[in-house]
């Protein structure tokens, strides 16, 4: 199995809000990609650090069923993630702001 970071989601989020970024992240990608090739998956990566463990989106590939690292995929998918980062304001996105009532804010 092979791995690369393509890129962070968001900034710091509890490991709900990780989650939901992460299948936001995970849905744009798809839509702006398609179908990754087959044995390419993406997928959330832990890193442990000295300072504490954080995520990063990565891409994840079989070598038994893609003929080597899907460099183009890879390529493709940091520009598309760094696209979605730009273009989410993930403090606007805290459910703790909504409050239903037709008056956020």
């Amino acid at each position: 199995m092979g791995i690369e970071s393509i890129g962070e989601i968001g900034g710091k989020h509890s490991d709900y809000r990780l989650d939901m970024a992460f299948r936001l992240a995970e849905v744009w990608l798809f839509e702006a990609l398609g179908d990754p090739p087959r044995g390419v998956d993406v997928v959330l990566m832990s890193h442990d650090h000295d300072l504490g463990a954080y995520s990063t989106v990565a891409v994840q590939w079989d070598e038994a069923y893609c003929d080597g690292e899907p460099s183009q995929f890879i390529a493709r998918a940091q520009d598309a993630l760094a696209v979605f980062q730009g273009a989410v304001e993930w403090a606007d996105l805290n459910p703790e702001h909504f409050s239903g009532d037709g008056e956020d804010g």
